[in-house]
């Protein structure tokens, strides 16, 4: 379903992830508190949907952008329980986690010494990702 438009491809997309953990419980031994936890599972499930912009400005440079809104299902992570040793018990609440958040990027990728280097900024309002953070890749054809 991609496009092209003069000089500029479009490639839109739509993905669905799920991520599955599992920490077994566990007992610290050394300590001022020492503290036993509790196994622990949970999940995030996060659904994306965006574009891919590919602009040409010369037969070696190009120019890359992306937007992108994502979705989590998920309104809370899970909460973590055990107890401080000798002392009481805890069963602490999960984290309210932030559900629909937007990621944009900007950057540019060049053909070099017979591979494509590129150089992305990214920016997210929300999610598990930092806010901004930079994507470099090397990539070679065989």
């Amino acid at each position: 379903m991609a496009f092209t438009l003069g000089d500029s491809a479009f490639t839109p997309y739509a993905a669905l992830s799920r991520a599955n953990t599992r920490s077994d419980g566990y007992t610290e031994t050394g300590g001022s508190f020492p503290a036993i936890y509790d196994e622990s599972k949970d999940h995030s499930t996060i659904a994306r949907v965006g574009v891919d912009l590919v602009h040409s400005l010369t037969d070696e440079i190009r120019l890359l952008g992306r937007a992108e809104a994502d979705y989590r299902f998920e309104k809370e992570t899970t909460g973590t329980s055990g107890e401080i040793i000798g002392i009481s018990s805890f069963d602490l609440e999960g984290q309210d986690v932030k559900q629909f958040w937007v990621r944009a990027g900007i950057g540019a990728e060049f053909d070099v010494g017979g591979g494509t280097a590129s150089l992305m900024v990214n920016a997210t309002t929300e999610g598990d990702d930092p806010n901004v953070w930079v994507r470099s890749g090397w990539k070679v054809n065989f």
